[in-house]
């Protein structure tokens, strides 16, 4: 009977730790078909209203937007895995949460005041290969997107609570309804604005729902904690202690914004604007994809912190096959989709006929897609363990030819050089590293570091 007792209770643990889940995953999924047809409308939209060259230089500002993201100072994913933490023990994370968040707000503001400081270089130096853009306008939009970025960043925190509390569907809610929103502002406030006012006002409309929604968010769930008699102590012991950690995320995601964002920035020094839209177009569509398989990691990555402080590897393992084959699918899908249809997406993405997709650059956006579900898989084992720090060693490496070949590349050949120097960076570095490092530390025997 005991035997059976135990056996019992390991499979309701077991139903419990999937079904959560998969029901964030489905979630996610729902909320990203509606979130892509956003998109996808918001595009055209977009180039209707500022042009190709404009959406060009639209799509420049915008693709920094994991730039602004290191605003949470590591924060986000720390905070993650310490609620993680405190599930496992039994125990509460309000104190931390609020206390993160009033340091999270002094940073808003002295990063505002940073922003002001450089718009008037950084704008024209971003945004001087497009033409349609002026110098005043190009500074004033660095620095209201910059502003209203800085504060999507910060305010992630709530969607990374929702992750941990193992109600994920929340999160892809809050997205999903994000993104509604900025097509909604586009579509009724954009073509009533004078012309040169548009592309200011775009930026703004674009982004700022992805900072309102989690804010007011993360306002209620403060709020219903107190209803409920939980007076809050800002705890600085607990900032400490997850700031141990979060200073390593910080240091990891600049360096992968060192990997995964200076594309835009190279291709605004390299290229001209309508190809800067080309690979933008491209870019949304992948990423697109990419989320369908990165809601699959965002909604394990509790639930495979969980099994590690348990010592549970088996099936972290099974976690790790199955979401590389079924990312994998989920690109070449959408490969097969761009392939047969790209000249009717141009078509109603820019009616005016003056975007051009170009089929030969489609098999390497899906081979750097497709390194990238391979290399981010192993990351987020690696995260959930506490163990980001390992990354740092090989980061630097990664973001020099990163750079370097991307730069290199983008020189030679364009957009299609740039796409080749970057899948050369992952190969190359973080696409072999992982995978032994995880195999030989994280699964076996050394687990998961405590905060």
């Amino acid at each position: 009977m005991q035997v059976r007792a135990i056996a019992l209770s390991r499979l309701r643990g077991l139903d419990m730790r999937t079904a959560a889940p998969l029901i964030t995953v489905g979630a996610g999924w729902t909320s990203r078909i509606v979130a892509a047809l956003a998109q996808l409308a918001m595009i055209r939209v977009l180039t209707e209203t500022l042009g190709i060259g404009g959406y060009g230089a639209f799509a420049i500002l915008t693709g920094l937007l994991g730039w602004f993201a290191l605003a949470d100072l590591g924060f986000g994913a720390s905070v993650q895995n310490f609620i993680s933490q405190n599930r496992v023990d039994g125990k509460t994370s309000v104190d931390a949460i609020a206390s993160v968040a009033a340091v999270l707000a002094g940073a808003m503001l002295c990063l505002t005041a940073l922003w002001a400081g450089i718009a008037g270089w950084a704008g024209p130096f971003l945004l001087s290969a497009s033409q349609d853009i002026t110098g005043q306008t190009a500074t004033a939009g660095f620095f209201v997107f910059a502003v209203v970025a800085t504060g999507t960043g910060i305010s992630a925190i709530a969607l990374r609570i929702c992750f941990a509390e193992h109600r994920g569907y929340l999160a892809h809610l809050i997205s999903a309804v994000s993104v509604l929103m900025s097509l909604a502002l586009l579509l009724l406030v954009l073509p009533r604005l004078p012309a040169e006012d548009r592309f200011v006002w775009s930026l703004a409309l674009f982004t700022g729902p992805t900072w309102i929604l989690p804010m007011l968010f993360l306002a209620a769930y403060l709020i219903r904690h107190r209803a409920r008699g939980h007076h809050f102590h800002l705890s600085f012991a607990d900032v400490r202690r997850i700031w141990s950690r979060a200073r390593i995320f910080l240091l990891y995601n600049a360096m992968a914004a060192l990997v995964l964002n200076v594309d835009y920035i190279i291709l605004s020094q390299t290229v001209s604007a309508p190809d800067v839209a080309e690979y933008a177009i491209f870019s949304r569509v992948y990423a697109l994809a990419f989320f369908v398989f990165s809601s699959v990691l965002s909604a394990y990555w509790p639930v495979c912190a969980e099994m590690l402080h348990r010592g549970e590897t088996q099936f972290v393992r099974k976690m790790i096959a199955r979401s590389i084959l079924f990312g994998t699918a989920v690109i070449l899908g959408a490969t097969s989709m761009l392939w047969l249809f790209a000249e009717p997406i141009a078509q109603v993405l820019a009616p005016r006929g003056t975007l051009v997709l170009s089929l030969g650059m489609i098999p390497l956006f899906a081979a750097y897609w497709i390194v990238r579900i391979w290399c981010d898989t192993f990351a987020m084992v690696v995260h959930s363990a506490n163990r980001t720090t390992v990354l740092l060693m090989i980061g630097p490496v990664q973001a020099a030819l990163n750079i370097a070949f991307g730069w290199y590349g983008a020189q030679q050949g364009g957009l299609a050089g740039l796409l080749v120097g970057m899948t050369a960076s992952f190969v190359l570095t973080v696409g072999w590293f992982l995978p032994v490092y995880m195999s030989r530390v994280v699964l076996r025997g050394a687990g998961v570091l405590r905060q």
